[in-house]
């Protein structure tokens, strides 16, 4: 049986590497384990198909950057099967990933009646949503981004823990039970009834100039009428 400790550096964080490493294990009949070690990705990796395993993982997930990839000698026995292992701290290099769109499958979950992410606008997964702008720290995990303030349902928990769901885990899983709320207010802090979506769009069409808080931080916003009034303001 091959096997071999294999490093990966680059833009690893934030962009579901540990996920996709398990499937590619999976796939491809290897047991071990895959750790976000500091800035990097560690696979501890025992199997026939190890090099193939290699050479899958050597070209991470679609959202990745890889800068270098070292395989070294692995000592010890096999486990059972393969699993993710808590982070661990360590060095701190590379980059981190930008904010992703929202992708058309989660898309498909909040535009559909019969999903428990209908409607709701943080809907992600481990292809979309939120990176640079709410992570605090590596290695990413939810307790070093701004999620930390909203701990899991037990519904999103069966998703992030399920290997066959697309946000296994995903740090920014949230939905409307357990995750952010929109809220809208006024000039003076006073909340404002009705939908906060379409009041927004009410009030921009208007030509009003609005903050909107996301996840990671502030955005202006106003209509191009407007453009001049910001000038003034800023």
């Amino acid at each position: 049986m091959q096997s071999g400790k294999i490093i990966l550096r680059g833009i690893v964080q934030g962009v579901g590497f540990r996920p996709f490493v398990y499937a590619a294990a999976a796939a491809h009949g290897i047991v071990g384990t895959v750790i976000n070690h500091g800035s990097e990705v560690e696979i501890d990796a025992w199997g026939e198909q190890f090099d193939a395993f290699c050479s899958a993982v050597s070209k991470g997930p679609k959202m990745s950057v890889i800068d270098s990839v070292d395989v070294l000698p692995l000592e010890g026995e096999a486990p059972e099967n393969f699993s993710i292992l808590p982070s661990k701290d360590g060095a701190r290099s590379g980059f981190v990933p930008a904010d992703i769109a929202t992708c058309a499958h989660c898309l498909e979950d909040v535009l559909n009646p019969e999903s428990r992410y209908y409607g709701y606008w943080a809907t992600s997964c481990t292809d979309c949503g939120p990176r640079y702008s709410v992570i605090h720290t590596v290695p990413y995990d939810r307790e070093r981004t701004a999620m930390q303030e909203f701990p899991k349902c037990a519904a999103c928990e069966a998703d992030y823990t399920n290997p066959e769901n697309r946000r296994h885990h995903a740090q920014t899983i949230a939905c409307e039970e357990c995750g952010p709320k929109l809220f809208l207010l006024d000039g003076e802090g006073n909340a404002v009834s009705g939908d906060p979506i379409e009041e927004t769009a009410k009030l921009l069409d208007d030509g009003e100039i609005l903050a909107i808080r996301g996840i990671g931080g502030f955005h202006i916003a106003c209509i191009e009428s407007a453009a001049e009034k910001l000038k003034q303001v800023l």
